[in-house]
């Protein structure tokens, strides 16, 4: 155990020490109340593959994934994958300061804002298709999924993880069309395509 994990079990030990006691100075109607915890190991995960959400995916030879860092602390995009399982691609080891985004392109980037890396090489369909972060190159194991979406129909090859993952809703997809150039979050939060 890590000596952080360690002093977190410690200070959550202490918490349930004090909200199991016997002190007699509980509410005023003489009701207490106590909070049981089971004790094992904390769960710190070092990934800042977490701090990442697909917000924007640019369709077709050209295409694109825009990653917005949901955080308040700067993540890196180092040791994570997208992936069209069952093929994936590394992303480069680039910070990403919080709240902003970056943007890996599939293409050569032209023409494109905020580009990370270049030349990607997936094949992101207007009609039909999946797109996930991934901290491996595993795209079978649901704990190494991070984020993931998928458009015109489902399911896909990735699908059954993302669900697995809690990422996504069986029988879910994103509108789309075969002349769809981009699919985006609105400001309403929904999943909008947009053709060229």
């Amino acid at each position: 155990m890590s000596r952080r994990a360690g002093m977190l079990l410690a200070a959550m030990l202490l918490v349930v020490a004090a909200c199991n006691g016997d002190d007699d100075s509980a509410a005023d109607d003489g009701n207490k109340s106590g909070v049981t915890v089971t004790a094992g190991e904390a769960n710190l995960v070092d990934d800042d593959g977490r701090s990442f959400s697909i917000v924007e995916v640019g369709l077709g030879a050209d295409g694109y994934v825009v990653l917005s860092n949901f955080t308040e602390s700067p993540a890196s995009l180092n040791g994570l994958y997208l992936c069209q399982p069952p093929e994936c691609v590394a992303l480069p080891e680039v910070e990403v300061a919080a709240g902003e985004s970056a943007v890996a392109a599939m293409g050569d980037g032209k023409g494109i804002e905020g580009e990370v890396a270049t030349g990607l090489g997936l094949y992101l369909q207007p009609g039909d298709g999946e797109v996930g972060l991934h901290a491996s190159e595993d795209v079978e194991d649901p704990e190494d999924i991070r984020a993931y979406i998928q458009w015109g129909s489902t399911p896909h090859d990735g699908t059954a993880t993302a669900i697995e993952a809690g990422l996504w809703l069986d029988g879910s997809y994103v509108e789309s069309a075969a002349d769809a150039t981009r699919i985006y979050r609105s400001e309403s939060n929904e999943w909008v395509f947009e053709t060229g």
